[in-house]
Formats: C-alpha cells, sequence, structure tokens
C-alpha cells in the first residue's frame, strides 16, 4: 500500500515516522532522505533498529555506497539512504527487498522524471550504433554491446538502474531525453510512505498515474504530546496560525514593477530580454538587500535565480548567498533571514506534453507554487524565525500571498 502523507512543514512527518518504525520492529525500513543529517536523526531516533547508512569507503565493497547498500539489503538490515543511492537500487536489490519485505518511507518525494544532462547526439550516436536499444514500451536501456570507451561511462552506470524516454514538445522536431525512475522499485515494497507537501503539484503523483499505481493519503495528528501518522486526522499544526506575521513579502511598486507580466523572468525571458530590464532587475535586487531587507550581514542573505542566469543578477553584497532556485535537499541554510526570489516558474514544455498524452492536465500554478515554499523553508523560517522576502514576478507573488492567506482564513 502506497500512503501519501501530503502535511505543511512542521506537521511531525519526521516525528511520525520514527514513531511508527518504533512501534513496528518486527518489519524492515529503508528510510529514504535527502539530508545526511536526517539519516543520522533516524539512526537516534531508533536505536534499536541500529539503522546502517551505506559506505563508500569499504574496501570489500570496492568503496561502492551501492554495493555496501546491497549487502545490507540482502541481510535484512535497516537502512538510512539518500535519495541519490535509492534511483541506484537494481534487479539485486529488488529481490532483496522482496525476501525480507521491506517498508520504505521516502522524506520528500524522489525524482521519477529528470532530463538527461548527456547530448541528444551522443544519445542518438549510442543508439545508432546498438549500445542503447528501445524496448516495445518506447523506453531505451543498455543494449547487449559492452561500451568499452570512457567519455560516457557514467551514462551507462546509470542506465543500470533507470531507462531513458525520448519526448518533444508539442509542434517541435525537437526533442529531448529523460531518465525515469524504475517503477520496480516502488513495487518491490510491502508498503510505501511519502512524506512531503502539494503532492498534486508533484511529478510522482502523475508517475503513478501514468503506471496504474493506487494510493491513499493519510494525515498527522497529535495526542498526548506524540507525532503519529493517522487515516482519519489531518491536523494543521499550531504554528501557520502566525505565518503571515512570520514572512514579510515586500510590496513596492518600484521593486515590483519589472516583474508584472506573466512570464517576466522566466528563463525564456532572460534570453529574450534587453539588456535594460536585466540591468533593472539587478538594480532592485541589489537596492532591496541594501535598503529594504534588514538584513545586518550579508550572512543573512539568500537569493535565487536560474543557474544559468545567476551571472547576470550577481551583485555586490549579496552574491555569496545564491541559491539555486528549486533547492530542497539542505538544511544548511537556516539562518538566512532576507530573501529574493528572481524566478517565474514553469513546467517544461516537452515534459507537459508527455503527461499530456497519458490525459495529465499539469497544474503548473501549484507546481510553482511547491517549488517556491521549498526553497523558502530552506532558510529561517523552518525554525519559526521570521523571515524578509523579495519577490519581484507578480505571479509567484500573488500565489505566495494566496497560500499565505489560505492559512489565515482556515484558522
Amino acid at each position: 500500500m502506497i500512503n501519501v502523507i501530503d502535511a505543511i512543514m512542521g506537521s511531525g512527518k519526521s516525528q511520525s515516522s520514527i514513531k511508527y518504525m518504533n512501534d513496528h520492529p518486527e518489519q524492515r525500513f529503508v528510510y529514504v532522505t535527502p539530508y545526511l543529517d536526517e539519516a543520522k536523526r533516524i539512526k537516534d531516533g531508533c536505536p534499536t533498529l541500529e539503522f546502517v547508512e551505506p559506505n563508500k569507503m569499504l574496501p570489500e565493497f570496492k568503496f561502492s555506497k551501492l554495493n555496501h547498500c546491497k549487502y545490507l539489503l540482502k541481510h535484512g538490515r535497516n537502512i538510512a539512504s539518500t535519495h541519490q543511492l535509492f534511483s541506484m537500487f537494481d534487479d539485486e536489490a529488488i529481490a532483496s527487498i522482496k525476501e525480507y519485505v521491506y517498508t520504505v518511507i521516502i522524506d520528500e518525494v524522489v525524482d521519477v522524471f529528470t532530463k538527461s544532462d548527456y547530448s541528444v547526439g551522443d544519445i542518438q550516436l549510442l543508439i545508432d550504433a546498438g549500445y542503447i536499444v528501445q524496448e516495445e514500451d518506447g523506453t531505451y536501456r543498455a543494449g547487449d554491446i559492452e561500451y568499452t570507451g570512457t567519455r560516457l561511462n557514467d551514462l551507462f552506470l546509470i542506465l543500470k538502474h533507470n531507462r531513458l524516454i525520448k519526448i518533444s514538445s508539442t509542434g517541435k522536431s525537437e526533442y529531448f531525453y529523460y531518465w525515469i525512475f524504475p517503477i520496480e522499485v516502488i513495487k518491490a515494497f510491502k508498503d510505501v510512505f511519502i512524506l512531503t507537501y502539494l503532492f498534486e503539484s508533484q511529478d510522482m503523483k502523475h508517475y503513478f498515474t501514468i503506471n496504474n499505481i493506487p494510493y491513499r493519503y493519510m494525515g498527522i495528528q497529535r495526542r498526548n504530546g506524540t507525532y503519529e501518522f493517522s487515516e482519519t486526522v489531518f491536523d494543521i499544526p499550531n504554528y501557520v496560525r502566525d505565518i503571515k506575521n512570520k514572512i514579510t513579502v515586500i510590496d513596492n511598486e518600484k521593486l515590483n514593477r519589472i516583474g508584472k507580466g506573466k512570464y517576466d523572468i522566466s528563463d525564456n525571458w532572460f534570453r529574450r530580454a534587453g539588456e535594460s530590464n536585466v540591468k533593472q532587475l539587478k538594480d532592485n535586487l541589489y537596492n532591496y538587500f541594501r535598503f529594504y531587507s534588514n538584513s545586518s550581514s550579508a550572512k543573512d542573505n539568500m537569493w535565487a535565480t536560474f543557474d544559468g542566469r545567476k551571472t547576470k543578477l550577481r551583485g555586490k553584497g549579496y552574491a555569496s548567498g545564491y541559491v539555486v532556485f528549486n533547492k530542497r535537499a539542505t538544511n544548511e541554510l537556516r539562518n538566512k533571514t532576507a530573501l529574493a526570489y528572481c524566478s517565474n516558474i514553469f513546467v517544461r514544455p516537452e515534459k507537459k506534453h508527455y503527461f499530456e498524452q497519458f490525459g495529465i492536465e499539469y497544474d503548473e500554478d501549484t507546481y510553482a507554487l511547491s517549488v517556491l515554499i521549498q526553497w523558502i523553508w530552506r532558510s529561517a523560517i523552518r525554525d519559526g524565525e521570521s523571515i524578509v522576502i523579495y519577490i519581484p514576478v507578480k505571479r509567484m507573488r500573488d500565489l505566495l500571498l494566496s497560500w499565505i492567506d489560505s492559512f489565515s482564513n482556515s484558522t
């Protein structure tokens, strides 16, 4: 059974997981997290379950974290894994998961559709040469011909665990290759718990739809001071009542003037916007941190845009605080109190088109909101501290303000 615990940050999802595992010592667990320090928290929170983190420094496993992990699975040990390692589980790992009837708890959705960094030309050459072959379902896997080169070694390493799909945008001849997370890994577990927020907007939800994988929603309740999963109770934590007073969104006509258009400050906007517009955004960003953010030190600052655009906006006094717009796998930014988000988020058109072929309509606004919230929650707000944020894009700003207001109206 797949259980989706869709709850706002700070609801007690991790604490509920720890309680569930401690209450079911007869089960075998894999705990999957984007945070290395969260793996330690799980080990400390479940001492009798003797969780182990796979190690890449052991010569007996050829300095391979995956080899060590498969050894642990083969011996029925409880494992704390990263998302990256989880995505590499292969047939050998799947066999052990089934043998010991493992349960997996996934902290934050895993990336199930990931654009390949390898060029379309390189992949096509490998297909033409027979190194990569197409399956009946349209996906691509490694062929029987052994690749003996070195430049594309990493690609074939990934192909051992994941498959490629080829997708294009509507009406365009340009196409892209995406990695697909193997659904067989999810199916191997007896029970699956996914700890997330705004699941409806996530690729993993659509991935389940495409593969006809049923799931149910569960909530969290706090009883006698302890958090636990619930099939019937969906508590909202008390702190959200004050969230409107914790997050100050800059409302300044001059600073916000440049982001009024629906597609302003999107990735494509940077391609077509004139130098004067980009310079104006950079000047606004500088002025925000200098005069409006209440920042006492550059160490307090945190700002985002698209990775390929950061050099256009980087400026004095805040450059070192850059954090890519979709960052979510870190707890190391919880001191940041002065934030700026210069990205207008849309789903890539080829991915949107791919989902549409299965009758799935992508909610781009909720998706954009989820990316923004995850980024914001890297900051001091995760510890209940007040933050100030500058969002020049009207669309993104309105999405955040409406989300904040929804809690004010429901409490």
